[in-house]
């Protein structure tokens, strides 16, 4: 055979070894959970907490156990780990959004209402270079890859 049909072949098995390859890492990795950098820094407070489903809504319930306070703004909002507090946009969140089902979930929220009757909203995605509009709050599964990026946007580093 000429080299150039030995090339041709080469490049085509090359070609389609490539391709395969893209197909089976598409089917086999997971979706990968990104945290909105500019929504967790104009959170007052970041908690990982579990979610019900709301049995009329099939979406989140609007009540959640905190399991940890992750960071707080201010010292007084600490004391909510451990409870079960009200989220008021909660139900509103989407499959969209990063509603998963009933598990644990990392909660950027912004404090609404007095230091006596604390109200509590998941913080929307800020008007940010590229994207010229408030976007819609966002909720993340508390994978441990999570975690870990949670806590590297607290601790200040930048990747």
């Amino acid at each position: 055979m000429k080299p150039a049909v030995w090339r041709l072949l080469v490049a085509g098995l090359l070609f389609f070894g490539w391709i395969g390859w893209l197909v089976y890492l598409t089917t086999t990795l997971q979706h990968a959970v990104v945290l909105s950098r500019p929504q967790l820094l104009a959170a007052d407070l970041d908690v990982i907490a579990w979610i019900d489903e709301d049995p009329q809504e099939h979406g989140p319930s609007g009540m959640v156990k905190v399991k940890a306070v992750f960071w707080a703004r201010e010292e007084s909002d600490r004391d909510i780990e451990t409870k079960t507090i009200a989220v008021d946009n909660l139900p509103e969140i989407s499959k969209d959004d990063g509603w998963e089902g009933p598990k644990e979930y990392i909660l950027p929220l912004q404090r609404a209402g007095g230091k006596e009757k604390a109200v509590y909203r998941v913080a929307p995605i800020p008007r940010s270079p590229g994207y010229g509009r408030e976007g819609p709050p966002r909720i993340y599964p508390a994978t441990a890859d999570a975690r870990r990026q949670l806590q590297k946007i607290r601790a200040g580093e930048w990747e």
